[in-house]
């Protein structure tokens, strides 16, 4: 072998040098091809796996609407959470532009002032933040807190809240029961609350729409809605938008029919309401034979602004 290699030449030595250059060059260039064509290949996956993911959305949304049935309050208050935790995001979202920064602070055109904003609304007065008896599991706590957290998440992040209700009459007050009356009560106390820390908020006094106390309510977003059966206590979710759509229209079109005269807008931002508020809540407390003292908590906003006012002491 050794004498083979001092036989050769500088020109066949070149030929051998030049030889495993290409070589080398070749498995290189091979190797690269061979990266690439992987590289493209899994890009072509991905796009068709994305593809197929979009579609399966839109056959989804328009043929095939997804049902969760809620069969404790826990699982009410619990999808209700989520509900709203998508409400959330979709605001985050349509405030971002593509680079990750606020759509104020963007070059980008806006979106159609047509475009619905994201919101959260409510008919009916079940109480989702809070189990209806005292023996709750712990766990079943979790949930509760996570609606409590969802509604304060939307409120920071500016997605409309409001809630559309029946208040009583007088007249209907005064036949329901003396625990019922003082339940009431305290309900509308806590809203006044809720109004004042909540600038998003808004609730809607209207006579046709369920009544405080009806065994029924409902949660509707965009994208879904909540039938709440027995205050709370069993529900079920339907996630479709045009579904969605279509129950807001009717929904929409049955709280025209009322008598204009009967429906009030209660807001923060609206002093006028909120004394009407303040009307509503001390003559049913008449109507009701309850001192305001008792169904109003101290250190409260509606506390301060009675006691200013000489209603309380």
């Amino acid at each position: 072998m050794q004498a083979l290699i001092d036989q050769l030449t500088v020109h066949e030595w070149g030929v051998v040098l030049f030889t495993l250059v290409s070589a080398v060059v070749a498995v290189t260039v091979v190797k690269s091809f061979r990266n690439s064509i992987i590289s493209e290949i899994s890009e072509a996956k991905e796009a068709v796996e994305r593809e197929n993911r979009k579609l399966l959305a839109e056959v989804s949304n328009n043929l095939s609407p997804r049902i969760v049935h809620c069969a404790t309050e826990a699982a009410v208050s619990g999808e209700a959470a989520r509900m709203i935790s998508e409400v959330i995001e979709s605001k985050r979202a349509s405030d971002m532009d593509g680079t990750g920064r606020p759509e104020e602070d963007s070059l980008n055109d806006k979106k159609p002032e047509t475009e619905e904003p994201p919101f959260v609304t409510f008919y009916g007065a079940a109480d989702l933040a809070r189990p209806a008896s005292d023996d709750c599991r712990p766990e079943d706590w979790i949930q509760f807190r996570e609606f409590d957290k969802a509604l304060t998440q939307a409120n920071e992040v500016g997605v409309r809240l409001r809630r559309h209700i029946n208040l009583f009459t007088h007249g209907e007050l005064q036949k329901r029961t003396a625990e019922a009356r003082e339940q009431y009560l305290r309900w509308l106390c806590e809203r006044y609350e809720y109004i004042m820390d909540n600038p998003r908020f808004e609730m809607v006094d209207n006579p046709r729409v369920p009544q405080w106390g009806a065994s029924f309510s409902s949660v509707i977003t965009p994208g879904a809605i909540l039938e709440v059966k027995a205050n709370g206590m069993s529900g079920i979710a339907i996630y479709h938008e045009n579904i969605s759509r279509n129950i807001r229209e009717n929904l929409r079109q049955a709280r025209s029919m009322a008598n204009q005269d009967r429906v009030n807008v209660f807001r923060s931002n609206d002093p006028g309401s909120l004394n009407k508020l303040i009307t509503i809540i001390r003559e049913s407390a008449e109507a009701a034979e309850i001192e305001l003292a008792r169904v109003v908590q101290a250190g409260t906003h509606l506390g301060a602004r009675l006691r200013n006012e000489g209603l309380l002491a």
